[in-house]
């Protein structure tokens, strides 16, 4: 299939240039492409740009799988040092909470006391 797969994208650039080129000389009251030899330079042009947009196909697909074959960026690297630097030196990042049994916590509610 790769080793068609360039031959199908000149053949619609072909295609299009001939569509284009009939529709000219069959269509249009005033042919625009009045030699022959524009004709087959038009279809010759839209085969290379076919092409072209192969080749520009083919290096996106190889970047994708490139960049699918790299580890992803970590985006945490600079949260975890932060935290490896507050459990070194035994600071938290906020207040102590305290842990209360259910028990403690309905007294507390019934208290009026939310923290």
């Amino acid at each position: 299939m790769a080793k068609r797969l360039p031959w199908i994208f000149v053949a619609a650039g072909a295609l299009l240039g001939v569509i284009i080129s009939l529709a000219d000389k069959f269509l249009a009251e005033a042919p625009s492409l009045k030699h022959p030899f524009l004709s087959i330079f038009l279809i010759m042009v839209l085969s290379g740009i076919g092409y072209g947009s192969y080749r520009i196909y083919r290096y996106m697909v190889n970047a994708q799988r490139k960049g699918n074959l790299e580890a992803p960026v970590d985006l945490l690297e600079g949260f975890e040092k932060q935290q490896d630097e507050a459990e070194d030196t035994g600071e938290t990042a906020g207040a102590p909470r305290n842990r209360y049994t259910k028990a403690q916590a309905r007294q507390r509610f019934r208290k009026g006391k939310s923290s």
